[in-house]
């Protein structure tokens, strides 16, 4: 699933779970969970560029309606790119559960997006993985 990833997603998942793993050495779902939190960028068929993710954040804003019609699971290309960016979180979870992850890591996987999160663990996932490259 890692290697899927493009280099610059593969990079910034091991810097989250490094990050998390010095501020909590034993919370191993939590772990997990910044390593694997974007593994839903990625499948068999495409992943994720630094495009996509300038398209996903300029449509938000601009289009929502435009980007929701463009990401298309079936799509290839960009609109199936599109997809990932929009749906890695649950996508990823899936993948993670998949693979026998904790319910507590697919948990946390499937909520990283979330934007004012009140689990103490998931609000620290969010604030790391918002803050490293």
């Amino acid at each position: 699933m890692f290697d899927r990833l493009a280099i610059h997603d593969r990079r910034h998942l091991v810097a989250v779970a490094r990050q998390l793993e010095s501020a909590d050495p034993r919370n191993s779902d939590l772990i997990v969970a910044g390593l694997l939190h974007d593994i839903g960028k990625a499948d068999d068929r495409d992943h994720v560029t630094f495009i996509d993710r300038i398209l996903r954040v300029f449509l938000g804003r601009v289009s929502p309606g435009l980007l929701d019609r463009l990401a298309c699971p079936d799509g290839i290309g960009i609109r199936r790119r599109l997809y990932l960016t929009l749906h890695h979180a649950r996508l990823g979870a899936a993948l993670a559960e998949q693979r026998g992850c904790s319910e507590r890591t697919v948990w946390l996987i499937k909520n990283h997006e979330v934007s004012d999160p009140t689990d103490p663990d998931l609000r620290r996932l969010v604030e790391i993985d918002g803050a490293t490259p």
